[in-house]
């Protein structure tokens, strides 16, 4: 059986992604739908969220609930190595990866020097893509790259954020 609390945090990537329309909502009910098809007794959480499918606000509102009432567990270093492995195989592009970093970074309790490097990715990207700077975009994409592959955790299993994942990537 498949506990949601083991995935808090893809669970997290995936709200915020929802919510910032970098995600689409059918990876999530897709796997949700066939979770429940397969075991016999699965979380209410997946229950939810299939009879969420059809209202992306219900939906968003939904996987909040879980992750907001399990906040002060997730791990934040988990959280960016999900994201480097998803920025690595190219399931986010660098504006998409930076948005998410910068909401993750607000919603959760980071470090302080990695609270800093997100805060200066940010606005570095935002100087680089409006012209405001001769950084390039090629140069920022490895500065992220740099940043991310520093916190890549060993033996990251992913549940529903695997390999065979497609997303927006904006």
């Amino acid at each position: 059986m498949i506990e949601p609390d083991k995935i808090l945090e893809e669970l997290s990537i995936i709200h915020i992604g929802i919510r910032l329309s970098i995600y689409n909502k059918e990876r999530i009910v897709e796997f949700s739908d066939r979770l429940i098809n397969r075991e016999e007794d699965p979380d209410i959480l997946f229950i939810d969220i299939s009879f969420a499918s059809q209202n992306k606000n219900e939906l968003i509102e939904t996987l909040g609930s879980f992750v907001a009432s399990n906040r002060t567990q997730v791990d934040t270093e988990k959280l960016l190595s999900i994201i480097q492995f998803l920025f690595s195989n190219d399931q986010l592009n660098l504006e998409s990866t930076v948005m998410l970093l910068y909401k993750l970074n607000n919603e959760f309790e980071f470090p302080e020097t990695i609270n800093n490097e997100i805060h200066r990715l940010d606005d570095q990207y935002h100087l680089v893509s409006n012209k405001h700077v001769e950084q390039t975009i090629e140069e920022l994409n490895k500065e992220l790259k740099y940043f991310l592959d520093s916190h890549i955790k060993e033996n990251l299993k992913l549940t529903i954020l695997n390999n065979e994942t497609t997303y927006n990537t904006m």
